[in-house]
């Protein structure tokens, strides 16, 4: 910290870099002109206007992270609200000189800044180095995953210099202590509306569509007549062009931007040098996302997932070379500025262009929009390497069948044992899930009823077959994330916390009677169909993430039994496909719920034990079946409680309670012994 008098902070390595990584694709994919020339940026409501509301998933926990941090090093006695959320770029030319975060009377409610650095300083730009005009340190010199931290007002005066070449990104947030300010319920409040509006839309189409055109016409400030598209000027400057098929669509005599703007809204086809990618895009702003998508993540495409035998990609003709060169004459008036802002930040992406590589990427772009794909999430340990944590399943009653009472002992509990976290195995609100981002059973199931200190944590959820029956888009979208920080519940998801991976599956789509038989009950199977296909992918992938894994440990939670002896017993779908999976992989133990008892199954031919927490409210007394061979079952509790869980690299200890806190069972698995088995 410089001091009383200049409070700042230098926090180095906070981001991870696979976070700037996926940020950086964010803004390149979708960013607008700034507020200054040469400047871009990407504001969250700019995400959700343009219907893209699952980018916004990435900043949630990372906004809550920082302010926290905040609220920690300038030792707030005060709640913080984040005022202002954006991805802001700066390319060659732009600058800023000497002035505070506060200095207009607009600006007057910001309090404290951060600024987080998404690449890195003599690598990715040249200049831009950032100054405090009084007090130490007086440069920071950007590098990816630090962040400066200071107060907006006059005491921490700063400049940033000229950019000499590439384009520097930062992750910038202002913080208030004014809640009038609160960024969040503006949040809640767009997305609450975007739901509304897309409720019967298939949530599998996470298809940008375009803001207004002059949000993406940039100049220089020398020549602002002669403007540019950012978006086609980021595609050109990686070596590509577009091609329009429909006919005619090039004959037009374009008098201005909105002529232009109108046939970017148009299906549109990619070109590199002499080659046509023959797949259509929807749009030019769906062309970008899948192109910024390639070059982020094709390192990580699996060669098994690569097609070399394309039939997609086709040389071009003599008229669409005519076509191509037309328009680009009318996106690109500066040819110069498109290369100064551009070129240098992309002078490596060129030379490592694959067409097998980029299909297999518009594949797999497609998951990651849709939120398909598993995505990843990093929980830190204890300082000693230790890690505990609260499981709980099927009890989303607002409070009735003793929830309240659960709630209470695993508040306690979760005290005693400093919890870094709480998994949910599903069946989150009954009978019928969510009706909508706005219903009140989200806060008189959860909210209201978890309110314990020691249950302030992050809270990892899968779906069950109750949820199903309402609105599954509602539990999974990012408003109830900015609701209640601790939610989060996405289909199917990854969770390392170092010593043990966690696999969080969704399971109720593979139970074909929900399909086949569902009775009275009506279920959500948007962003699912074709399910033989959405079931292939997520074994494939679940497949491929255990094989990869490194940790100690390894833990699938999902919603339904595998081995049980209680009311729903043996999932046969489950069995005959994701059990020979979790024993060819090892895996350690299977989480679940569906049966609303406390449960221990080992198994005698594998390492895995299959571990049912499922009495998070109302339960049957007497629902057990007998199980066969019977000293594969260890103990079994027709009754309400919950598990806790303790482990370190070594040893894993588990306990169940019931809702007066008691311990009924407990036992201590050792890894060495436990992974010869």
């Amino acid at each position: 910290m410089a001091g009383k008098e200049h409070p700042r902070h230098i926090i180095r390595n906070l981001i991870p870099l696979h976070v700037c990584k996926e940020l950086e694709f964010i803004h390149k994919s979708n960013c607008s002109v700034g507020y200054r020339a040469g400047v871009f940026s990407t504001t969250l409501s700019h995400l959700i206007a343009t219907n893209c509301p699952h980018l916004i998933m990435p900043f949630v926990h990372l906004r809550e992270t920082l302010k926290e941090k905040a609220e920690e090093l300038f030792d707030c006695p005060f709640e913080l609200f984040v005022e202002f959320t954006g991805l802001i770029s700066w390319t060659k030319g732009a600058s800023i000189g000497w002035h505070s975060d506060d200095n207009r009377p607009y600006l007057k409610q910001r309090d404290f800044a951060a600024v987080c650095y998404l690449n890195n300083f003599g690598k990715d730009f040249r200049g831009g180095l950032f100054h405090f005009q009084e007090g130490e340190p007086t440069t920071i010199v950007p590098m990816a995953g630090d962040v400066v931290m200071y107060t907006a007002d006059v005491c921490n005066i700063h400049s940033v210099d000229e950019i000499t070449d590439g384009e520097r990104l930062t992750l910038t947030l202002w913080f208030s202590r004014d809640s009038s300010h609160d960024e969040d319920a503006k949040l809640v409040s767009l997305l609450s509306q975007y739901s509304s509006n897309h409720v019967d839309i298939e949530p599998s189409l996470c298809i940008p569509f375009p803001a207004s055109s002059n949000m993406y016409w940039f100049s220089s400030s020398r020549d602002p007549q002669q403007a540019c598209d950012i978006r086609f000027a980021r595609l050109l400057t990686l070596g590509f062009d577009l091609y329009c098929s429909e006919d005619n669509s090039y004959s037009l005599e374009f008098n201005s931007s909105d002529d232009i703007s109108e046939l970017l809204m148009k299906p549109l086809q990619l070109v590199k040098g002499d080659e046509l990618f023959t797949e259509e895009f929807v749009n030019v702003l769906h062309v970008l996302q899948v192109v910024q998508f390639y070059f982020w993540r094709e390192s990580d495409l699996q060669t098994s997932e690569i097609d070399r035998s394309l039939n997609n990609v086709v040389p071009l003709s003599q008229a669409g070379r005519k076509s191509i060169e037309t328009l680009k004459l009318s996106l690109m008036k500066d040819m110069e500025l498109v290369e100064a802002s551009f070129s240098y930040s992309n002078r490596s992406c060129q030379d490592s262009f694959d067409w097998a590589r980029f299909s297999a990427a518009t594949a797999a772009w497609k998951a990651y929009a849709s939120m398909a794909e598993l995505k990843h999430f990093k929980h830190p340990m204890k300082a000693d390497g230790s890690l505990s944590f609260l499981v709980i399943g099927d009890w989303g009653r607002k409070g009735l069948y003793n929830q309240s009472l659960v709630a209470a002992q695993m508040g306690l509990i979760g005290g005693d044992l400093d919890i870094d976290f709480v998994i949910s195995t599903g069946d989150n609100f009954y009978e019928n899930g969510l009706t909508g981002v706005d219903d009140p059973a989200f806060r008189q199931s959860f909210s209201d009823i978890y309110t314990a200190p020691s249950l302030q944590k992050q809270w990892y959820s899968v779906l069950g077959n109750h949820d199903y029956r309402g609105n599954v888009e509602a539990q999974l979208s990012p408003v109830l994330r900015l609701k209640d920080k601790r939610w989060l519940c996405l289909r199917s998801f990854i969770v390392n916390a170092e010593i043990v991976d966690f696999f969080f599956l969704d399971t109720t789509p593979f139970v074909e009677q929900y399909f086949k038989d569902p009775g009275k009950h009506t279920y959500d199977w948007r962003g699912i169909a074709p399910r033989k296909k959405y079931i292939a992918m997520l074994l494939k992938d679940v497949n491929m993430a255990l094989k990869r894994s490194s940790a100690n440990w390894k833990i699938v939670v999902g919603h339904h039994t595998i081995k049980s002896a209680g009311h729903h017993g043996i999932v046969t779908d489950l069995v005959s496909s994701l059990l020979p999976i979790l024993k060819e992989n090892r895996v350690d133990f299977y989480l679940n719920g569906h049966d609303h008892c406390l449960e221990q199954i080992i198994s005698l031919d594998s390492n895995t034990q299959f571990l049912t927490s499922g009495g998070g409210s109302k339960a049957w007394r007497g629902d057990i079946e007998g199980w066969n061979p019977k000293e594969e079952l260890k103990f079994y509790y027709d009754g309400q409680g919950f598990m806790s869980v303790q482990m370190n690299a070594s040893v894993a200890k588990f306990m169940f309670y019931d809702i007066f806190g008691n311990v009924l069972h407990q036992w201590d698995v050792p890894k060495q012994l436990h992974s010869s088995i």
